[in-house]
């Protein structure tokens, strides 16, 4: 009894440092470029270690319109292919979309990226 006892805490023991030492990936999605300018950006993706979790960052910027506060180089999701959408999700851990992220002002940017995201 004792010994299975040792064999559990030990195991609940390495099971918690191996999440304690986890590192993730990050997908920042912004969809607003004030998100640049207010420094929301540079914020989360300073955050690289809270605790002993560690955080690496890719940004995707998703709106090609910049009459609504979008980018000449984001990234048109619904140029992409759905296939090339899960392979980029593949490799992300956590997806944090910035303010107005997915759409604002009469513009949304994640189409053709919904069924990919839901299924991730």
């Amino acid at each position: 009894m004792k010994r299975g006892m040792l064999v559990l805490a030990f195991a609940v023991l390495f099971a918690f440092a191996g999440l304690a030492l986890a590192e993730y990936k990050v997908l920042v999605i912004a969809g607003d470029n004030y998100v640049e300018n207010s420094g929301e950006i540079d914020y989360i993706t300073g955050l690289t270690k809270i605790g002993e979790y560690t955080f690496s960052y890719d940004v995707l910027k998703i709106n090609t319109d910049e009459g609504n506060r979008g980018w000449a180089d984001a990234t048109d999701l619904s140029a992409l292919s759905e296939a090339e959408i899960k392979a980029t999700l593949s490799q992300v851990d956590i997806l944090y979309f910035t303010w107005n992220g997915p759409g604002h002002d009469g513009g949304y940017f994640m189409k053709g990226a919904e069924n990919a995201v839901r299924e991730w």
